[in-house]
C-alpha cells in the first residue's frame, strides 16, 4: 500500500478542487480533505481510517473497497459515488447526501446517518447493524438484502415513501 507523503505532519488538503486524482490504494489515515471539491477522484482500496471529509462536495468519486473506519463525512455531498464493498464502520455521515450512489455490500456498522439522503442509492446487501438512521431518506433506494439489525430507523423515509415509526 502506498503511503501519502506529508513530511512528518498530518496532511491537510482543505478546500482544494481536483478532478480525476488517483488516490487508489493510498494510506491516508488521519488526513484532512475537509471542504474539498472533486469529480471522479479514485480512493478505491485505500486506508481512509479517521480521515476528515467534512463538508466535501464529491460527484462520481470511487471509494470501492476502501477502509473508511471512523471517517468523518458529515454535511457532505457524495452523489453518484461508489462505496461498494467499502468499510464504513462507525463513520459519521450525518446530514450528508449519497443520492444515486452505489453502496452494495458496504459495511455501515455503528454508523451515524441521521438526516442523510440515500435516494435512489444501491444498498444491496449493505450492513447497517447498530446504526443510527433517524430521518434518513431511502426513497426509491434498493434495500434488497440490507441488514438493519438493531438500527434506529425512527422517522426514516423508506423506498416506497412511507415514514418508519
Amino acid at each position: 500500500m502506498k503511503i501519502l507523503k506529508d513530511w512528518g505532519a498530518i496532511l491537510k488538503i482543505n478546500g482544494v478542487k481536483i478532478k480525476g486524482r488517483d488516490f487508489s490504494g493510498v494510506d491516508c489515515r488521519g488526513h484532512s480533505f475537509r471542504g474539498m471539491e472533486s469529480y471522479d477522484a479514485n480512493f478505491s482500496n485505500g486506508n481512509l481510517t479517521d480521515v476528515d471529509f467534512n463538508k466535501v462536495w464529491f460527484i462520481g468519486v470511487n471509494f470501492s473497497g476502501a477502509n473508511l473506519l471512523r471517517a468523518i463525512l458529515s454535511n457532505a455531498t457524495l452523489n453518484a459515488c461508489d462505496f461498494s464493498s467499502a468499510n464504513l464502520t462507525q463513520v459519521n455521515l450525518a446530514n450528508s447526501r449519497l443520492n444515486l450512489s452505489s453502496c452494495a455490500g458496504a459495511i455501515f456498522k455503528g454508523a451515524i446517518l441521521e438526516n442523510t439522503e440515500l435516494r435512489q442509492a444501491d444498498l444491496t446487501d449493505a450492513d447497517f447493524t447498530n446504526s443510527y438512521l433517524r430521518k434518513a431518506n431511502f426513497f426509491e433506494a434498493n434495500l434488497t438484502g440490507a441488514d438493519f439489525t438493531n438500527a434506529d430507523l425512527t422517522g426514516a423515509t423508506m423506498p416506497d415513501g412511507t415514514i418508519h415509526d
